[in-house]
C-alpha cells in the first residue's frame, strides 16, 4: 500500500513539473510575439528583415529579405531556438534570445549576432499636443 501511495506521490509531482513547465514556454512565446515584422537594427535596418507568419506563436511560414534575396519557408521555436527550413533546403537551428518586448537577438549559421526589432504597425495617427499658453 505503501508503494503505491509513493508512486502517487511521484505521478502528482511529475504532472506538477510537466504542467508548470508548459506554462513557462506558452508566457516565454507569449512574450516573444513573434508573429509580425521585424527588422535587423543598425545599418541596413530598411532592407534586411524577417516577417513571421502564422496562427499560432511558435510555428508558421516567414519570409526573410536582404538587399538582393529573398528566403521564405516554415519556421518554428524548439526550447530556446528558432528553427528555420527554407524551401528546398536544410532546416537552420539558430539561438534566439528576448532582450525585451519587441527586441531580440538571433545568432547561428548566416544570421550572426544579429539584433531585430519588430516594426509597430504604421496605422497609428500621432495626434498633435496642445501646448499651453503662457499666461503672462
Amino acid at each position: 500500500m505503501s508503494s503505491l501511495m509513493a508512486l502517487g506521490t511521484v505521478a502528482i509531482v511529475i504532472l506538477f513539473w510537466i504542467f508548470r513547465t508548459r506554462a513557462a514556454r506558452q508566457r516565454w512565446v507569449d512574450r516573444l510575439d513573434l508573429i509580425g515584422q521585424w527588422d535587423l537594427e543598425g545599418q541596413n535596418e530598411d532592407k534586411i528583415r524577417i516577417e513571421f507568419i502564422g496562427v499560432r506563436g511558435d510555428r508558421g511560414n516567414y519570409m526573410a529579405s536582404t538587399e538582393d534575396t529573398l528566403e521564405s519557408g516554415s519556421w518554428h521555436l524548439t526550447s530556446y531556438s528558432l528553427v528555420l527550413e527554407a524551401e528546398g533546403e536544410e532546416a537552420k537551428r539558430f539561438d534566439l534570445r528576448l532582450f525585451e518586448k519587441g527586441r531580440i537577438g538571433v545568432h547561428g549559421e548566416g544570421r550572426e549576432r544579429q539584433i531585430y526589432r519588430k516594426r509597430r504597425t504604421a496605422n497609428i495617427i500621432k495626434l498633435p499636443q496642445h501646448q499651453k499658453k503662457n499666461p503672462t
